[in-house]
Order: C-alpha cells, then sequence, then structure tokens
C-alpha cells in the first residue's frame, strides 16, 4: 500500500511540474524572433509559387486562407489575387490541418474581415494570433495567447484553477475590435479530471489584445 502510495504522489507532483513548466508568456528571445516574422516584406512572388494551403483555414468568403510555409511561420493568403497579405509565427508541420496532437484551427467572423488562428497542442493553445482584413490588405491584431496568459497568472492566487493549461475551444469577434471566448483549464497528465471551463473578452488596440474580463468555473 504504502508504495502504491508513494507511486501515485510522484505521479501527481510530475503533473503539477508539468503545469509550471508551460510558460506564462514566451521569452524575450522567442518574442523577438515572432516580431520579425510579422514584419517580414510581403513577396511580389504569386503565393501559390510560395506556401501551400492548409486544409480547413479558408474563409466563409473563400477568398482568404493560411499558408503553410516553414515549420515557423504560417502566411495568410488572398486566393484572388494569389498573394501573401500577411506573415504569421504561428507554427505549423505542412498542409494538413492536424499533426498528430497539433492541429492548426481558424476562427473567422461572419463577414471574412477579421480572423483568429490558432496553433493548438494536446493540452493547449500555444500560439493566436489575430488579424484584421480589409480591401486585401491585412492588419496584425495582436497577440491574444500571451495576453490571456498574462491575465491568467495575475488571477492565479485568487483562483487556482489558473494554474492550468489554457486551451481556446470558441471566439467571437463583436464590434469596435472586440473578441470574446471560452475554453478549457486543465493540469496535463492530472489522474483527477482536474478541468475547469473559462471565458474571456476583450479588445484590441495598438498591436495588443487588452483582456477585459477573465473568469474561471
Amino acid at each position: 500500500m504504502k508504495t502504491h502510495a508513494v507511486l501515485a504522489l510522484a505521479l501527481l507532483l510530475g503533473a503539477r511540474a508539468a503545469v509550471s513548466q508551460t510558460p506564462a508568456e514566451p521569452a524575450p528571445d522567442q518574442q523577438a524572433e515572432w516580431s520579425a516574422i510579422r514584419a517580414k516584406p510581403l513577396p511580389e512572388d504569386p503565393a501559390s509559387e510560395l506556401c501551400e494551403i492548409i486544409e480547413g483555414s479558408h474563409s466563409p468568403d473563400g477568398r482568404y486562407a493560411f499558408g503553410f510555409y516553414s515549420e515557423e511561420e504560417t502566411c495568410l493568403v488572398d486566393l484572388k489575387l494569389n498573394r501573401v497579405i500577411a506573415w504569421s509565427p504561428v507554427a505549423h508541420r505542412g498542409p494538413n490541418q492536424k499533426y498528430n496532437y497539433n492541429s492548426l484551427e481558424v476562427i473567422w467572423s461572419k463577414d471574412s474581415s477579421q480572423v483568429l488562428e490558432l496553433e493548438q497542442g494536446k493540452w493547449d493553445t500555444h500560439q493566436a494570433e489575430a488579424f484584421r482584413i480589409s480591401d486585401g490588405k491585412a492588419t496584425w491584431l495582436g497577440d491574444v495567447m500571451t495576453s490571456l496568459r498574462q491575465a491568467g497568472d495575475a488571477r492565479e492566487k485568487k483562483n487556482p484553477a489558473f494554474k492550468g493549461a489554457m486551451t481556446i475551444g470558441a471566439a467571437e469577434f463583436g464590434k469596435k475590435l472586440s473578441l470574446s471566448g471560452s475554453g478549457v483549464l486543465q493540469v496535463p497528465q492530472s489522474l483527477t479530471d482536474d478541468s475547469h471551463d473559462f471565458t474571456f473578452s476583450g479588445s484590441f488596440s495598438s498591436g495588443k489584445f487588452k483582456v477585459e474580463s477573465l473568469k474561471a468555473k
């Protein structure tokens, strides 16, 4: 019995350690790499010669989609003009939507003018970048995932649920560059069903997502 108890405790501590190893936000050097990718000049070459369109990433009107460029970056493509209109640091492995536990998911506004691009992992959302599109030109709105993690860290002491890994499950764009959504907080490899639902809302301004509400049940 004592051996089983020690083993169970070790596994539980391991699960908690896995959570503590999940970075609250990207390291400064990684942030710099992401900023450099976003700032890359847009190419003159046709998008079809540079990237492969990722399945399931098309906008509701069919004009836009995300393309696989490398394992470190993707791109937003205007299919009508066959042009790359934005670079994104959201990582992916190829043109398929899913590779093992990793998948690329996109959430579009109904009018195809705004989009949230997510890199989903086994336990959490690794990255979430938002863009706005007007007349075939894209504007980066902000890094949603980093802002949510920072807001979650600030709430940990009052609500331990925010120690869990954060996965965005749904989101919707609203008026005045706003975004709201929901998801799950969970402890990776937990011995129990230690998960909590969360909701969030906020708005974009000057390349940053400002979290105005973040609640966990």
